[in-house]
């Protein structure tokens, strides 16, 4: 993050400020609405009933410790204002001083220009008005607003380890430098001790914006091109050359006055360009991190940098892309998001649409669901409990301390409104074979009769077949709306014809066979049909489903590419009302 005078310097003429004054409130102002959107956003989470969805409580406590740092440069800048208004006062002007002052200037000069007249204690609040941290905190909101879906935290740090000792590790400076693939960056997932020569220490890199329900990392860079081009100057990078002579991502060559400079080494840090050592660093804490299976994406956002404009910063940026973290800059129609609030709009006007500005920036609570969805068992059994469909049911002495802690988990949130009929919609519902015997195995033994009967509505053990038919009736066993969307009733398929052919064709890695030989008999048809299938599998056991995916990050080795079964994790189970302490499911 760059904060000197050159950030605003893009700013519109418009926004600039002839004195420190001016500028003083015009930054308070702006900041002022902007903490104004994010308790906005805090209260519409609040609404929503999801407070904590979105972690932004860090982010809006630095605004609103640079909101106290712009009131307190806003009084100094009164005081320097009637401190110089003093020190002038009774001195003689220069005859025609005003009407000569900005003629025959050179436009670079328009900054000194506009400090032109001011005394020394306001110059010096002037400087720290634009050295405010606040374009940039206003920069990273405006790309979460324009740009993310799914944020789940700002200012979010994450840490890799790397070698204390100075080591090349597979791709250099050269690597970068060269036209070749993205090259992969892997940090070591947890310290070594014991021997000095390879002793580790702990780093953090600070994310802007976890982006896409964890699978993208935003990080914003107010850095100037000036700034840019004094790094380049700072390192030894040879400037004003032609790209045919100098451009080493062409041919490879570097002349010798170039800084060997390896992306990788803990101990290169001061001979890279600070803009690519963070896009290094973010690849290595990326490396720690798997959502999904997959490493979080990078997009690093440049508001203050056209492409197309400065050869020198074209390479810099082409040699961030090779490190493989995607890279977007601003136009030459929109060279900045300058402040993304609206300076025309008074501070306190409320947000009269909350939904329609913050809802597209939550978290998407079912992500990557295919058409078709595979049905665990744990989830039939939610769908027919009487739990699930009776309204304040109350604790008894008689029931299994778990069916109590259901009962009360189901009075603070309905499960089949608020979680499992939104994550159905109207998606196909399939189950195996397996998954359907255990379920009716449970119901045939400890099922209560509406149990029974919204079993076999629900699995079409019924001679109903128009699902209008089946959702009126089910509809008549529950306390609550069932959707019309919902399709009953639930298809049993034959898992293993699936998981055979997913051994044949490959859609089944050979990891999965180890997996295979750690599951029940029920978790591997459930789950390695919906993995051989492509399909989401839906299920709350959760327990199951860490190990999955534990056993995966043992047996992967080298090939990143691997993925496992795609699933849905439910919060809560619900299991069926009749188990009593004295019997098992």
């Amino acid at each position: 993050m760059d904060n000197t005078s050159a950030a605003l310097k893009q700013q519109p003429v418009s926004k600039r400020a002839r004195s420190s004054r001016e500028l003083a409130y015009f930054l308070l102002e702006q900041c002022q609405k902007l903490l104004s959107e994010l308790s906005s956003f805090q209260s519409y989470l609040v609404t929503i009933g999801k407070p904590h969805l979105v972690e932004l409580r860090q982010f809006k406590s630095i605004v609103q410790s640079e909101l106290k740092s712009l009131q307190r440069l806003a009084a100094k800048a009164e005081e320097a204002v009637a401190q110089d208004a003093e020190e002038n006062a009774g001195k003689a002007q220069e005859t025609g001083e005003i009407e000569t002052r900005g003629e025959n200037r050179d436009p670079e000069e328009d900054e000194d220009s506009e400090e032109e007249g001011l005394g020394q204690a306001e110059l010096k609040v002037l400087h720290s008005l634009r050295s405010s941290n606040f374009p940039f905190y206003a920069n990273v909101w405006g790309v979460a607003k324009t740009t993310c879906t799914g944020i789940i935290s700002f200012n979010k740090k994450f840490y890799f380890y790397q070698n204390n000792k100075r080591r090349a590790l597979e791709h250099g400076y050269e690597d970068l430098a060269a036209d070749v693939e993205e090259p992969e960056i892997k940090a070591n997932p947890e310290p070594k001790t014991g021997n000095p020569d390879t002793k580790m220490h702990k780093r953090g890199v600070l994310i802007d914006i976890v982006a896409d329900n964890g699978e993208e990392w935003v990080k914003v860079s107010t850095v100037t091109p000036n700034r840019l081009l004094f790094d380049l100057a700072k390192q030894g990078w040879e400037i004003g050359l032609d790209s045919d002579s100098d451009d080493d991502d062409d041919d490879g060559s570097r002349t010798s006055s170039t800084p060997k400079m390896h992306a990788y080494d803990s101990e290169d840090d001061d001979d890279m360009i600070e803009i690519l050592k963070l896009a290094v660093d973010m690849k290595k804490a990326a490396a720690e991190v798997r959502v999904r299976y997959r490493h979080p994406r990078i997009r690093l956002v440049l508001p203050k940098i056209v492409e197309g404009q400065v050869a020198e910063i074209d390479k810099i940026i082409r040699k961030v892309r090779k490190v493989g973290v995607t890279v977007e800059c601003a136009t030459s129609e929109a060279p900045s998001f300058d402040f993304v609030v609206d300076s025309e709009v008074p501070v306190d006007t409320a947000i009269h649409d909350p939904a329609a500005l913050f809802s597209s920036l939550l978290p998407n609570p079912f992500p990557h669901m295919t058409p078709i969805l595979n049905v665990d068992c744990t989830l039939l059994l939610a769908f027919v409990s009487d739990l699930s469909h009776t309204r304040d049911l109350e604790c008894l002495p008689s029931y299994h301390p778990a069916i109590n802690r259901q009962i009360e988990f189901e009075a603070q949130k309905q499960l089949l409104p608020s979680e499992l009929w939104p994550a159905t919609g109207d998606r196909d519902l399939v189950c195996t074979m397996r998954a359907a015997k255990r379920m009716q195995e449970i119901v045939d033994t400890i099922g209560t009769p509406k149990e029974k009967e919204r079993t076999k509505l629900l699995m079409g053990d019924t001679d109903v077949s128009d699902r209008s038919v089946l959702i009126s009736k089910f509809q008549e066993l529950s306390d609550y709306t069932v959707p019309l969307d919902w399709k009953l009733p639930i298809k049993v398929v034959d898992s293993q014809v699936d998981i055979d052919r997913g051994w044949k064709d490959g859609s089944l890695p050979f990891i999965a066979r180890h997996i295979a030989q750690k599951l029940s008999d029920i978790n591997r048809s459930v789950f390695l049909y919906g993995w051989a299938a492509g399909l989401t599998t839906i299920s709350s056991n959760r327990t199951v489903i860490k190990q999955i995916e534990g056993w995966i990050e043992e047996q992967r080795g080298d090939d990143d590419e691997v993925c496992g079964p795609t699933v849905w994790v439910c919060d809560t189970a619900r299991s069926l009302i009749g188990k009593d302490s004295n019997r098992a499911i």
